[in-house]
């Protein structure tokens, strides 16, 4: 009896510290869970409230280090674009409203590329904290590379397999980093995230300056462009490119039918 007792106390004990999804998608989600060790035998400030308007600063002070601009795989400064900001506020701001004292957010976000042929999907997995005025956003994975179709049913181990490019994130004001993780920054609350951060500002100027330096050599770029590949080369690219499942079947009978057309 006592045995189906510790067993039956054992049980509904892992049940209270089960994960709460409070987003849910196909291989991404948003989920609060037992904090973690070390984390958990801390004071947290939670649970904690957050405004829409807060977060969003929050978010979007998050930006790569200007030396990361040499990386071919990074074209925009943020870390996250303006679309998944918005689609990551609710999640965490009703999350946040809700922790435990004991308690963290975690997810996985994946950031996608329509603009891309190859598909160029980005992983970005963090979890997160509030303790003594300070929002702690721990990084497993920052904008790694995902390769493969990793919807498809048994291959979401690629999420696992995903590779990080070796990144760093700028310091901006409010923005400071741990002394514990060179994985973690730290969020100070006390710094007025609705207000245009200078960083943003700048950033401004930094691509105005580049769209003027690339209008001058438009004649020369004019001379120098490769002929476009004819349609039967281009059906041949997809071919290849759904072969080695860089691409799915419903991108490859998009491209396809995108092909044909121009015939």
């Amino acid at each position: 009896m006592k045995i189906k007792l510790a067993l039956a106390l054992l049980f509904f004990s892992s049940l209270s510290f089960a994960s709460e999804y409070l987003y849910k998608g196909r291989v991404e989600y948003i989920r609060i869970e037992k904090a973690g060790r070390g984390v958990g035998k801390r004071t947290l400030s939670h649970p904690y409230t957050f405004t829409d308007e807060g977060m969003r600063g929050i978010l979007s002070s998050l930006r790569f280090s200007k030396k990361m601009l040499i990386t071919k795989d990074i074209e925009e400064r943020n870390l996250f674009s303006a679309r998944s900001v918005e689609f990551l506020i609710p999640y965490l701001v009703r999350g946040f409203a809700k922790l435990k004292e004991k308690e963290q957010i975690h997810f996985a976000y994946i950031e996608q590329d329509p603009k891309s042929l190859i598909r160029s999907d980005r992983l970005t997995a963090a979890t997160l904290f509030v303790e003594e005025g300070m929002l702690h956003i721990r990084f497993g994975k920052i904008f790694a590379k995902l390769l493969g179709d990793y919807q498809r049913k048994g291959q979401e181990h690629l999420l696992d397999d995903a590779r990080s490019l070796g990144l760093s994130l700028e310091y901006a004001p409010g923005v400071e980093p741990s002394g514990e993780d060179d994985k973690e920054v730290l969020i100070n609350l006390a710094y007025d995230f609705t207000k245009t951060p200078p960083t943003l500002a700048s950033a401004e100027k930094e691509k105005k300056g580049k769209e003027v330096k690339k209008e001058a050599p438009k004649e020369i770029k004019k001379q120098t462009v490769e002929p476009s590949k004819n349609p039967r080369e281009r059906l041949k690219e997809v071919e290849k490119l759904k072969q080695e499942e860089l691409i799915t079947d419903e991108e490859y009978r998009q491209k396809r039918r995108d092909i044909l057309k121009e015939l």
